[in-house]
């Protein structure tokens, strides 16, 4: 009330506050509904305890049941899931069987499918410890290896998981395990490079890997020099293929692992075709028999949009290098001829000298300096097995 109306307050007004400019004022009335309103929030936090532990005490009678069902929902959910993604995408009732053979036809990847614009391009797989065991394949980036990759791993768990598979037809083994060496990392805070993670990496695969596994390799030895990752990526092909005798998919860049398929009669060479037209390349995402006669590395960092004049350089100096390549393939494939049964025998252990190397480290207890002398030491041996 302002102090100009001070006189006409009622007697029954109780003075509360003053101001500069007025008086604030309460009743009994009024003290006594705002100690009603006050108790009865009280009540109702109190009213709300009560309630709430009632529930729950009535719940936990129920637990198992309550889970039971809970689990029941989740199955249910799952299936119902599985059904709609694979009546929309038109996914096929994988047979998983207990013999060796992965056959899997017309495979998509069901992720990258799903955001394509244009028509997914299907391709087949066909592995088996009896006859091909591993396929090489080359092929420029971007041209669809990775994907394709990954699409077998995907296949493969789906079925496991009791879903149906983005093919047309397939077959997939009881498969303990799958293993991927994708990609490139690096570990500053253990000092470990992106090689030595590489490394590290390929080593659990060599050690844990059996014949029931998937393996889905990356471009192993790419971390290093040319003649290294050449020798590291051919040995670990030679180990899985003698002895771990795991369905492997090997994509690489080193178009020299092509030739273990004439040695190897379990191994088949593939690649991702790739057409020209008008002085441009078409990645058509097929994979087909055969390897890469290109790497079209220049082409792919023309479309990345380099300056005109590093891409002219860059062709000059692919030329010199291609023909140091061709000298090296020549080599490899002398040395593969020249060898006698006793020498087989010799670069056999040697080559498996280095993946038994790796798959006996210590991963979690190694310390960067002793990875250093490690590499130092895998070194000489690829040395010894190239003859240099």
């Amino acid at each position: 009330v302002t102090k100009s109306h001070l006189d006409k307050v009622p007697s029954y007004f109780i003075r509360k506050q003053t101001l500069q400019n007025a008086e604030r004022f309460y009743t009994e009335e009024l003290k006594e509904l705002e100690e009603k309103l006050l108790s009865a929030e009280e009540k109702i936090v109190s009213m709300e305890k009560e309630i709430v532990e009632n529930l729950r005490n009535s719940v936990l009678d129920f637990t198992r049941e309550i889970v039971a069902l809970t689990n029941f929902i989740k199955e249910l959910d799952l299936i119902q899931a599985f059904a709609e993604v694979s009546r929309n995408y038109k996914y096929t009732k994988p047979a998983i069987t207990t013999d060796k053979r992965l056959l899997i036809k017309d495979g998509r990847h069901p992720v990258v499918e799903k955001n394509l614009k244009s028509p997914f391009i299907p391709n087949d797989t066909a592995l088996d410890t009896e006859n091909t065991i591993m396929y090489i394949i080359t092929g420029p980036n971007m041209s669809g290896k990775s994907t394709y990759l990954r699409q077998v791993a995907i296949i493969v768990i789906m079925a496991h998981m009791g879903c149906f598979v983005p093919a047309t037809y397939a077959e997939i083994p009881l498969t303990d395990r799958i293993f991927a060496r994708i990609g490139a990392s690096d570990d500053i805070t253990k000092g470990v490079s992106t090689f030595m993670a590489e490394m590290l990496e390929t080593a659990e695969i060599m050690r844990n890997a059996t014949s029931d596994s998937l393996l889905i390799l990356d471009e192993i030895g790419r971390g290093t020099a040319t003649t290294d990752g050449i020798a590291i990526a051919w040995a670990c092909a030679e180990y899985i293929l003698e002895r771990i005798k795991a369905k492997t998919l090997f994509a690489t860049h080193y178009h020299e692992l092509s030739e273990i398929a004439r040695i190897n009669p379990h191994v088949k060479n593939y690649h991702m075709k790739v057409a020209e037209w008008e002085g441009n390349i078409v990645f058509l995402r097929k994979l087909v028999e055969g390897v890469a006669n290109k790497s079209y590395g220049i082409h792919v960092a023309a479309l990345s949009g380099l300056p005109k004049e590093i891409i002219e350089r860059a062709k000059e100096i692919a030329g010199q290098l291609e023909r140091k390549e061709a000298e090296l393939l020549e080599r490899v494939r002398s040395n593969v001829k020249q060898l006698n049964l006793f020498e087989r025998v010799e670069a056999k252990k040697s080559s498996c000298k280095i993946c038994e190397e790796l798959t006996s480290l210590d991963i979690d207890g190694i310390t960067p300096r002793e990875a250093l002398n490690l590499l130092y030491k895998l070194r000489e041996e690829v040395d010894k097995c190239l003859g240099s």
